[in-house]
């Protein structure tokens, strides 16, 4: 009897401190916010409540990609040194190089 209603108990206060504080539902999205205000901040994703980058925005970053080129071993600008993509292997391709290298 008193394991059970411990149990109840344990169970009860687990569901009451899984719930979210306050009442989500009056709240809106920061992208459907627009000009309104959360907490003294304007909504949206961009200065004045816009969700579209604003063309200076897009202008420094198209600048700054520009300025991206490859390094040498030392960190120094190397015209001559070939851009070199990353990619994942699969866990498949891992396992049957480690089998080669090690086996």
């Amino acid at each position: 009897m008193i394991r059970s209603l411990v149990l109840t108990l344990i169970g009860l206060f687990a569901l009451t401190a899984a719930q979210p504080v306050g009442d989500p539902s009056g709240l809106k999205p920061l992208t459907e916010l627009g000009a309104g205000e959360y907490k003294g901040f304007k909504g949206g994703l961009y200065p004045d409540g816009k969700n579209e980058r604003p063309a200076a925005h897009e202008a420094a970053g198209r600048n700054l990609a520009g300025q991206v080129q490859p390094l040498d071993d030392a960190g120094k600008p190397s015209p001559r040194r070939r851009r070199r993509w990353a990619s994942r292997r699969s866990s498949r391709e891992i396992a049957r190089s480690t089998r080669a290298c090690c086996s």
